[in-house]
């Protein structure tokens, strides 16, 4: 009985999650929380929502590990809720492919920890130490990294929709590729990072510090930057051109070249020798 109950959950909710727009599935009520006890066992299926797995395997195994007293929730559209009542660490765990929403990870040590291609939705991840931790092409929606330490992370073809990663430490972190929609990086630290062909689209950047952040081909679109600075930083291909509060002074010892686009009355110096100042620092 369990299993055919099961399976017709499993097929509404693909049928459903195929037409569904992103906003109607993270916004769906959070249903009964099903504890691993109450899973089957004795099973190596993994049961799938439209590719994204929600328990894997059946056997009570988690990202979090088989002794962990974490609920699962299991939605109606592909998603999961995922909390650790202890704070343990989850340093090193693998996330690559779940969808989580409104998780509650405040201040939990997620050190080296793999999210690739999974989705975040509604998240609060503030104060979080996830130094190296992989999130290539995860998608956040709606979640909150405040004061998060994301030094060395990668975020490479990431897509960052209305986020709040306010005073997040992202210090030689990667964004290449990155898609940022609106949200929040309000004194966020870029320090050394690698943006390159990154895309801001409408999001707060006062006070973000990007010194010696390599930023070619970035587009800072609609942004605010006042009280950001740009010291050092390599503007090569960059376009900046709408970019709100933008100063000179905020713009010394900046380079860029004849494809930098800046706002009316701003200049930069043109940038030599980049392969010498990003020696040791970026992947090739």
């Amino acid at each position: 009985m369990f299993w055919n109950n099961l399976t017709w959950v499993v097929t509404l909710a693909t049928v459903w999650y195929a037409y569904a727009p992103l906003e109607q599935k993270l916004a769906l009520p959070l249903p009964a929380q099903f504890t691993l006890g109450a899973i089957e066992t004795g099973s190596e299926a993994v049961i799938r929502f439209a590719d994204r797995r929600i328990v894997s395997p059946l056997t009570g195994k988690t990202p979090l590990g088989t002794d962990s007293e974490s609920a699962i929730a299991l939605r109606e559209a592909d998603l999961i809720t995922v909390s650790d009542k202890d704070g343990a660490p989850l340093s090193g765990k693998d996330f690559s492919d779940f969808a989580i929403t409104r998780a509650d990870w405040s201040s939990h040590v997620l050190t080296d920890a793999s999210f690739s291609h999974a989705l975040i939705g509604y998240g609060d991840l503030a104060g979080v130490s996830a130094q190296g931790a992989n999130f290539l092409q995860t998608t956040f929606h709606h979640s909150r990294l405040d004061h998060a330490d994301l030094a060395r992370s990668r975020f490479v073809d990431a897509t960052i929709v209305d986020s709040q990663f306010q005073r997040a430490d992202l210090t030689s972190a990667t964004f290449r590729q990155v898609t940022i929609r609106g949200g929040r990086f309000l004194g966020a630290r870029f320090t050394q990072a690698d943006l390159v062909g990154a895309r801001f689209e409408g999001t707060d950047l006062r006070k973000a510090t990007f010194s010696y952040t390599d930023l070619r081909g970035a587009v800072l679109s609609n942004v605010d930057v006042k009280g950001a600075t740009f010291h050092g930083a390599i503007l090569a291909g960059a376009d900046l051109a709408t970019a709100e509060g933008l100063t000179q002074d905020a713009l010394r010892k900046a380079c860029g070249d004849e494809a930098t686009r800046l706002p009316k009355g701003l200049a930069v110096a043109e940038c030599t020798d980049l392969q010498t100042h990003f020696a040791g620092r970026f992947d090739p």
